[in-house]
C-alpha cells in the first residue's frame, strides 16, 4: 500500500471590510462629520460588488456617501481597494444607526454588513466669570511721521505729551514705551521708557523734539511696525497688550495693504491684544495742513478702536482719550475652542450687553471695544454652548 500526498489552492474573490463597526459617539446637535471605509478584495479574482443597501433609524441622519465612485457593481482586481464616507448629522432623536450591506461575488461571504452608530446631544452651555482687575500691563509704540511737512504736528505732540502721561500713570500701569518713524523700525535714540523712569515727560518730550522732519516723504507707518516686531521681538513682553499709536499728516504708503498688516499683527498678539490708535487727517476730505489718512482709518477700523484728528487745536484732550481708551481695553480668552458662536452672551455686573464687543475667532477671545470696557471691579459673565464635532 502507497499513500499519495495532494496539496491545492482554490481560486476566489474574498472581501475584507475595514471598520466592519463605527460610533461616531455624541455629538453636538448641528453637528455634521463623515468616516472613511474601505472595501479591499485580498483573494486572487476579481471581485464584484453588486449592491450597497440600508437599514436605518427613522428620520434617517446617517447616510453614505460614495464620493467619485462609479455606479454599481464595482469590479475589484486582487488587492484592489475602494473607499466611500458615512456622514453623520446630528438632529432630531438621540440615538441613530444604519446598517450598511454589501452583496457581492465572494463565495464564502456574499453578503457583509457594516454598523454605524451616533448619538445627539443637547450642547452644553458654558458660563465664565472674571473680575475686570486694575492691573494695566501695556507695550506702547508710538510711530511718528518724519517727512517735512510734520514739524508744527511734533511740537504739539511734544507740548502736550504730559496730559497723557499724567492721566496715564494716574492708573498705575505696567508698561514699556519705544518709539520708532515712518521710515525707520528700529527704536529712537535705543530708549524704552518705563514707569521708572525717573523724569518721564521731560525725557519723552526730548525724544520727541529729537526725531526732526529729514525723514522720506514716501510714509511707511504700518510696514515699520510691522519691521519693528519682528526685528524687536524680545522687547515685546508675552501676555502684554500691544497699542500703537500713528501719528502721520498724510495717508501710508506701505507696501501692502491695512488688512494684509493686520494679518501680521494678529499672527504676533493672537488673544486679541493689539490695538491701534491713529491721529490722522480727517477722513474723507483731509483737513488743513493734512491729507486725509484713508489706510490708517481703514486699519483702526478693522480693530474696532479710534481715531483723532490731526488738525484738531486742543492735543491736551485728544492725548486724555488715547490715555483713556488704553486703560478701558479689555479682552478674554474663552476656556474652550469652537463656541457656536450665535450662543455668545456678554454680562457686565448681571446685564446683558448686547453692543460694543465682538468675538475674534482666530484668539478665540471676547473683545471689548474702544470705550466700552467695563470698569475696575466690574463682574463680566461670557456664556455660550459648546460644540463637539471631534
Amino acid at each position: 500500500m502507497s499513500s499519495v500526498w495532494f496539496q491545492g489552492y482554490g481560486d476566489a474573490p474574498v472581501i475584507e471590510v475595514d471598520p466592519v463597526e463605527y460610533d461616531f459617539g455624541p455629538l453636538s446637535e448641528d453637528c455634521d462629520i463623515d468616516y472613511e471605509f474601505n472595501v479591499t478584495n485580498v483573494g486572487n479574482l476579481d471581485l464584484v460588488v453588486n449592491s450597497l443597501s440600508e437599514l436605518s433609524t427613522i428620520p434617517q441622519q446617517i447616510s453614505v456617501n460614495l464620493g467619485s465612485l462609479p455606479p454599481l457593481p464595482w469590479t475589484l482586481p486582487p488587492q484592489a481597494r475602494i473607499s466611500f464616507w458615512t456622514e453623520f448629522l446630528a438632529e432630531g432623536l438621540s440615538l441613530h444607526s444604519l446598517e450598511i450591506i454589501i452583496d457581492s461575488n465572494d463565495p464564502e461571504t456574499p453578503r457583509k454588513s457594516i454598523l454605524t452608530t451616533g448619538e445627539t446631544m443637547i450642547s452644553t452651555t458654558m458660563v465664565e466669570s472674571y473680575v475686570q482687575g486694575s492691573m494695566i500691563y501695556v507695550d506702547i509704540i508710538w510711530i511718528i511721521d518724519n517727512s517735512g511737512s510734520m514739524h508744527t504736528f511734533q511740537n504739539k505732540l511734544s507740548s502736550n505729551i504730559r496730559d497723557f502721561i499724567d492721566l496715564f500713570m494716574a492708573y498705575s500701569p505696567d508698561f514699556q514705551m519705544a518709539f520708532i518713524t515712518t521710515d525707520w523700525p528700529h527704536f529712537q535714540e535705543n530708549r524704552t521708557f518705563t514707569q521708572h523712569s525717573p523724569d518721564l515727560i521731560r525725557e519723552i518730550q526730548a525724544l520727541v523734539n529729537s526725531i526732526g522732519i529729514g525723514g522720506s516723504a514716501n510714509e511707511k507707518g504700518m510696514e515699520m511696525l510691522s519691521d519693528s516686531i519682528s526685528i524687536n521681538q524680545p522687547w515685546f513682553r508675552q501676555g502684554a497688550q500691544l497699542v500703537a499709536i500713528f501719528l502721520s499728516d498724510e495717508d501710508d504708503w506701505s507696501t501692502h495693504t491695512p488688512s494684509y498688516y493686520s494679518g501680521v499683527y494678529d499672527s504676533y498678539y493672537s488673544q486679541g491684544l493689539f490695538l491701534p490708535f491713529a491721529i490722522i487727517g480727517d477722513v474723507p476730505s483731509g483737513c488743513t495742513g493734512a491729507w486725509p489718512g484713508h489706510d490708517y482709518y481703514e486699519l483702526v477700523q478693522i480693530y474696532n478702536s479710534q481715531w483723532w484728528s490731526i488738525c484738531e487745536e486742543d492735543w491736551g484732550l485728544q492725548l486724555e482719550d488715547i490715555a483713556m481708551a488704553i486703560v478701558n481695553s479689555s479682552a478674554y480668552t474663552l476656556d474652550h475652542v469652537n463656541p457656536k458662536i450665535e450662543t455668545i452672551a456678554v454680562f457686565v455686573n448681571g446685564q446683558e450687553v448686547e453692543s460694543g464687543w465682538n468675538y475674534i475667532e482666530d484668539s478665540n477671545s471676547i473683545v471689548f471695544d474702544w470705550g466700552y470696557a467695563p470698569d475696575e471691579g466690574d463682574t463680566v459673565e461670557i456664556s455660550y454652548e459648546i460644540w463637539e464635532c471631534e
